[in-house]
């Protein structure tokens, strides 16, 4: 009998140690997942839509790497990667996250684009009128040439700013969107005050 009870001793310590040996491998498939997340969200384009997100899951994933590399340094059978294998879940789900947030932000982004797109040429338009009607010789103080070619210039800036919305790149297609109305309005504003200037003289 003491020997089936000796016997028994070996057998139990090799399953006291597989159950260990379990929880000391590295969760691989885990961190892939979380990894492939991390790389959906950055090409999404969460650097320029969803920064803060974006930050969020590089954390999460510099964590659970830590965690595994603190549990690589310890002998195997006081190794546990269950906090890693968790923290890997965390950083995938904060990532896909960050993918819906980079949408919806991206989203947000083309509309405020399409409207300042709108905006520009409603305000080209205006400015294209007031140049056909604006007052010529003296005492006009315009240069109607210039502000011709100034017209020009506006729209191809639209151009540009059409082709970056198509291009995906909202946010630059929004600030050229802008910089074109601006210019537009600085054209009517100048036709305006000439017209108010002119009138002021016949008085």
């Amino acid at each position: 009998m003491r020997f089936v009870r000796n016997a028994a001793i070996p057998v139990l310590l090799i399953a006291v140690i597989a159950m260990l040996g379990g929880c000391s491998k590295e969760p691989v498939l885990a961190i892939q997942d979380a990894e492939a997340s991390l790389s959906k969200l950055q090409a999404a384009g969460a650097a320029e839509y969803a920064p803060q997100a974006l930050s969020d899951a590089q954390n999460a994933m510099a964590t659970m790497k830590a965690e595994v590399e603190a549990q690589k340094g310890k002998f195997v059978l006081f190794r546990s990667f269950k906090n890693a294998e968790a923290m890997a879940l965390t950083a995938k789900q904060t990532a896909e996250a960050g993918v819906v947030t980079t949408e919806t932000n991206k989203a947000a982004a083309k509309a405020e684009a399409e409207n300042s797109l709108a905006a520009a040429r409603a305000a080209l338009t205006e400015a294209q009128r007031l140049v056909a009607e604006a007052p010529v010789g003296k005492g006009s103080e315009l240069d109607i040439k210039m502000l011709q070619s100034d017209l020009m210039g506006v729209e191809q800036s639209l151009a540009d700013a059409d082709g970056t919305l198509a291009a995906g790149r909202f946010k630059e297609a929004n600030t050229k969107a802008q910089a074109a109305m601006n210019a537009a309005n600085t054209i009517a504003a100048d036709v305006n005050n000439a017209i108010a200037l002119r009138a002021a003289k016949k008085h």
